[in-house]
């Protein structure tokens, strides 16, 4: 079984309305829309509680007219699904955007092939490309007057710093912050 995470070309979620009238994503064991062999079909990181997910996009998705499915935009479904389950929407929606921009690499133009999850190699030259990352978070821990400063592994000399990283794709601030926090004190 997995979470289906379907966005069509408009960006707009895929939501399976509940019998008492919330909205969940698909799960199931096929995919809830027509695919064909071109569809390419994302295996996403699995969910915290251990459930898979995959994600695709389509140009049309289709849906019942009995009320079992309905559109909904990215932002709105905030309002509509579980915490995690809008948490994970990002991250597809971004996995997806990425996929759709990185179809042929940079170097020689050939079609790039998924490597892992979220990479791409080129089978002609080698390159491998990933999601693009930006620095986001940087932490000041204290205790009264006291600072806790870390000695990253890439500093050369003696120098310490706050505990700072990369927000990971589909990842919140706060989430960043307890695993770099967490990286630091392992």
């Amino acid at each position: 079984m997995y979470y289906w995470f379907v966005f069509n070309n408009k960006g707009e979620l895929l939501l399976q309305k509940c019998a008492d009238g919330t909205f969940t994503i698909p799960y199931c064991e096929q995919a809830p829309v027509t695919t064909t062999h071109n569809t390419h079909i994302m295996d996403i990181s699995p969910m915290d509680s251990g459930q898979k997910v995959k994600a695709l996009q389509i140009d049309d998705v289709q849906t019942c007219t009995d009320g079992t499915f309905e559109l909904c935009g990215l932002r709105q479904s905030f309002y509509k699904l579980s915490h995690p389950l809008y948490l994970k929407a990002g991250k597809c929606h971004e996995l997806l955007y990425w996929d759709r921009n990185t179809q042929y690499c940079g170097v020689c133009g050939s079609p790039m092939v998924m490597d892992t999850d979220i990479s791409k190699k080129c089978p002609n030259c080698g390159k491998t490309i990933w999601p693009q990352l930006a620095t986001a978070i940087i932490v000041l821990i204290n205790r009264g007057d006291d600072l806790l400063l870390v000695h990253a592994k890439n500093f050369k000399t003696d120098f310490y710093g706050c505990i700072a990283g990369f927000v990971e794709t589909g990842e919140s601030l706060e989430e960043a912050v307890r695993r770099e926090v967490w990286e630091e004190a392992s």
